[in-house]
């Protein structure tokens, strides 16, 4: 998946003129690119905490994927999650220089952003016995 030159690598972008608007892969990722993967890396990560702490007082999964896992054990759930939290990260920081991959990627980040607002919103108050 990575090039064994990807953190001394130099290719950065397209290396002809002719190249450009070509879908590419690059050794070395820009800051930005690394910013939006691990985000959302970090977001998905801070979304199976605040999950788990909703269950732990009685609240129900409402993705049914993820509900089946946790029928099995809250260990495969927390395994599954992250790994396709971290997979799915490292696929799209790979795939960051093809145009809907990059679009995807904003997507997704604003998504988990709004997740996790909706969790520190709608039920951490309740828990903190705080009324809004």
């Amino acid at each position: 998946m990575f090039s064994r030159y990807w953190l001394r690598g130099r290719r950065r972008g397209p290396r002809r003129k002719d190249d450009r608007g070509e879908l590419i892969y690059v050794d070395r990722y820009t800051p930005h690119e690394w910013g939006m993967a691990v985000s959302v890396m970090a977001l998905s990560m801070c979304d199976l905490l605040l999950t788990l702490v909703y269950l732990s007082l009685g609240g129900e999964e409402r993705n049914p994927i993820m509900a089946r896992l946790l029928e099995h054990s809250e260990a495969t759930f927390i395994w599954v999650k992250t790994a396709v939290s971290v997979l799915g990260g490292m696929f799209l920081l790979v795939h960051v220089r093809f145009p809907r991959v990059r679009r995807s990627l904003a997507g997704i980040l604003v998504l988990y952003v709004a997740l996790v607002i909706y969790h520190l919103v709608t039920w951490v108050p309740a828990v903190l016995g705080w009324t809004i």
